[in-house]
């Protein structure tokens, strides 16, 4: 998530805590959680006909009008046995929605131009709430009403909604309110109307999940003499009904994802999202243990992964520290062989065998020392062609130096420096898919401060932890992957993020 772990916990305890079955009778609910007096963000007329449509349709709808982010999550937590007990449960949102990849926040009324960093103290979560309709498969709706304004967003957030990792059976609908209206003014619940028939019938409106083409919302109630049984689910219905009744949260999934990637069965994505490369980890992991590759999941089987994973990141992370520790010994026994760079050539030396070492940054240093007294005994002319090299620090800049003074006193330190700028620049193209894969994996400041915190934890002084990751981080990276054996390329990539993140 994308806001701060305290306001995340806040938000999914009040949200999506342990819902009991409160012994009471069951009711049509709907939910209308309507934020339109906005003081910093555009204002919004809001739709009162949404409410009445309900209201004529048998529901008993709760509005929380306006109400500051404390307060609708207080009202909110109080629902929760209703909720629980409710038949069929409708949720419709209004306000200005913004999102940050595939989450999604209803900001309060007293939300200003808020980022990533900060949304979840502005802003109501959807996940939650997507996840209470989860527990009515077939007979929830969630209603985003489309604001005729754009929000005001920062860095890392874009307005408007685009449903992502909905709940089985759960029907997602977005548009104007008046279609809204219209909608749950009868078609939705007319028994012998079919639901993607029924939102189809009004139009205007974008729909995603549960869209039955031969199920009403509201199916009409059987006659004394129907007899007929509802047919038995398939064998693979029941494993995935199963499954659901764990009622995973996103973050159980990524856990899950996570744990599967430990193990060697790769789920192409820690996104939380259950795709065919997820079930197909499933189902290898559950052959590997000689068990039956159904690809889904219950109780024993998810306790028996997560088990499994936490003994192989144990294992692993003893592996990485023992490899860690015997190559800082190799490292310091070669800085100690190279008179601890306490010559030009022993500083180059150690520089050449290990740049990403532990006395990197004092050879480095003793390297400059070391030019810049040559650079003051040399004549001016070739002062000047050494700096404007330097400046430019580019492989054809120190190829035009070598050049000019093939035997100068800066020949061995032109031709070293040029030929890694030549292999930077050949890798340029490598270096923009690497970062494009980082960006996908962590793209905003608090995942980066996040990766930053555990390298540091670790050791490997990555520099500051601001979320911006300069050369000390990436040399940090590139410790991390080589210690485990990773490719040490200084981007994160999927197996890095699972080896940092199961120690953390």
């Amino acid at each position: 998530m994308l806001f701060d772990k305290t306001a995340r916990a806040l938000a999914w305890a009040a949200l999506a805590g342990f819902i009991g079955v409160a012994e009471a009778t069951a009711e049509d609910l709907a939910i209308l959680v309507v934020n339109t007096d906005y003081s910093e963000q555009p204002a919004l007329a809001g739709n009162r006909g949404i409410a009445a449509a309900l209201r004529g349709a048998g529901f008993a709808p709760v509005v929380l009008d306006d109400l500051r982010l404390a307060e609708a999550l207080a009202r909110l937590e109080a629902l929760r046995p209703r909720i629980a007990r409710a038949d069929s449960l409708l949720i419709v949102l209004e306000g200005h929605v913004v999102r940050a990849k595939t989450d999604h926040w209803l900001l309060a009324p007293e939300a200003g131009r808020v980022s990533a960093l900060d949304v979840g103290t502005a802003g109501l979560p959807l996940a939650p709430l997507l996840d209470f309709a989860g527990g009515h498969p077939g007979s929830a709706v969630v209603a985003v009403v489309d604001p005729a304004r754009r929000a005001l967003t920062g860095p890392g957030l874009d307005p408007g909604f685009e449903p992502h990792d909905i709940p089985q059976g759960v029907t997602v609908l977005a548009g104007p309110g008046a279609a809204l209206a219209e909608l749950f003014g009868g078609p939705l619940f007319d028994p012998e109307m079919p639901v993607a028939a029924a939102i189809a019938t009004v139009g205007r409106l974008r729909a995603d999940g549960y869209l039955p083409l031969n199920r009403s919302f509201r199916p009409a109630p059987s006659g004394p003499d129907e007899t007929a049984a509802a047919p038995e689910p398939s064998p693979e219905e029941r494993l995935r009904l199963i499954e659901e009744a764990l009622r995973l949260s996103r973050d159980e999934r990524r856990k899950t994802q996570q744990s599967l990637a430990i193990l060697g069965f790769d789920p192409r994505g820690i996104d939380g999202v259950f795709g065919p490369a997820t079930r197909a980890a499933i189902r290898a992991w559950q052959s590997a243990n000689a068990g039956e590759a159904t690809g889904y999941l219950d109780a024993r089987l998810l306790e028996a992964l997560f088990q499994q994973a936490e003994t192989r990141a144990a294992e692993l992370e003893a592996e990485a520290a023992r490899r860690q520790a015997e190559e800082e010994a190799r490292d310091s026994a070669y800085w100690r062989d190279t008179g601890r760079g306490g010559t030009e050539a022993g500083a180059r030396a150690y520089l050449d065998r290990y740049p990403d070492g532990l006395f990197a940054d004092i050879a480095a240093a003793r390297l400059e020392e070391f030019e810049g007294e040559r650079l003051a005994r040399i004549p001016a002319e070739e002062r000047e062609a050494w700096t404007a090299a330097t400046e430019a620090d580019t492989a054809a800049a120190y190829r035009a130096y070598l050049d000019r003074y093939p035997n100068g006193a800066f020949a061995e330190a032109a031709e070293q420096r040029r030929a890694e700028r030549q292999a930077a620049e050949a890798e340029a193209g490598q270096r923009r898919d690497l970062a494009a894969v980082e960006d996908a994996l962590a793209g905003n400041a608090v995942m980066r401060r996040l990766v930053e915190a555990r390298l540091t934890d670790l050791g490997l002084k990555p520099g500051a932890v601001d979320g911006r990751f300069d050369a000390a981080t990436r040399k940090a990276i590139r410790r991390f992957q080589q210690a485990r054996g990773l490719t040490p390329t200084g981007y994160l990539d999927q197996a890095t993020m699972v080896r940092l993140l199961i120690g953390g």
